[in-house]
């Protein structure tokens, strides 16, 4: 029986392809980032494959062809839409593979990944931590896992305006860096962490909310739902609160963990 969460992922994010690109903002300057932080690694990373995870569009894959130029590099999403557009974005290098994977089923492949990364995927596992604990065994010796996500504080003005009314906070549980520190830490790996708020602005709430199935982050993870009145009564009790533009919090985490 086909994983009814993944097949509502999947769909989403395919849907949302040709508009995701263009739209997903924060995802773009995150991989940016995220990039930034891998170079330092570059020369200290034994020999052996680059596997990238959720590529999307080809955000962070755009970076990762630069970065390594002569390691094989495989670069999965679980979409086929996305890998397509990937490809398109990305560009024929001869050391560069696309596939379609789940990244929480991928198999460990003979332990041969010197560098396994990803950015905005890991908030989509159902255990963050678990996932990234069997992808750090996936490395060889000395091999890197190199994440960036949204944290568990993310929306703090989502989750307030809930409060204040009573309603529930339907977003997704977001992954908890304490939890996962902890429980990667419990063998003899290297972890090093960094924790930011970025702050997006919208015109209303309403356009934040379509921003969100713009860009595909429609999937539920939990089982909460606003009604249509309830939903309606958020929105307007929203803009009521706010002069102007609406703002956004992310709270942003990136990852490297290193495998002894």
């Amino acid at each position: 029986m086909k994983n009814i969460r993944k097949v509502k992922i999947k769909k989403a994010f395919s849907e949302a392809s040709v508009f995701y690109h263009k739209n997903a903002e924060l995802q773009k300057r995150t991989a940016a980032r995220l990039a930034r932080s891998v170079r330092p690694w570059k020369y200290t990373i034994p020999a052996g494959r680059v596997l990238e995870i959720g590529s999307g569009t080809g955000f962070f894959s755009e970076h990762l062809v630069k970065i390594f130029p002569d390691r094989e590099l495989i670069i999965t999403d679980l979409s086929e839409k996305m890998i397509s557009l990937c490809k398109e974005n990305v560009g024929n290098y001869k050391h560069v593979k696309f596939e379609v994977k789940d990244a929480e089923n991928i198999g460990p492949d003979n332990n041969s990944y010197a560098c396994i990364a990803g950015n905005f995927v890991a908030q989509w596992f159902r255990d963050p931590a678990s996932t990234l604990q069997r992808l750090t065994e996936m490395l060889v010796p000395g091999g890197l896992l190199l994440m960036a996500f949204p944290g568990s504080e993310s929306f703090p003005e989502w989750r307030n305006h809930c409060v204040e009314l009573g309603l529930p906070f339907t977003a997704n549980t977001l992954p908890d860096v304490n939890e996962i520190v902890i429980k990667l830490s419990m063998g003899q790996n290297q972890i090093d962490f960094y924790e930011d708020s970025y702050t997006e602005s919208y015109q209303s709430a309403f356009h934040f909310f379509r921003h969100l199935k713009k860009i595909g982050v429609t999937t539920s993870m939990n089982d909460k739902s606003l009604s249509a009145s309830d939903f309606k009564k958020l929105v307007e009790y929203w803009d009521r609160k706010t002069e102007n533009e609406i703002t956004i919090t992310y709270y942003l985490v990136f990852i490297a963990i290193k495998k002894n």
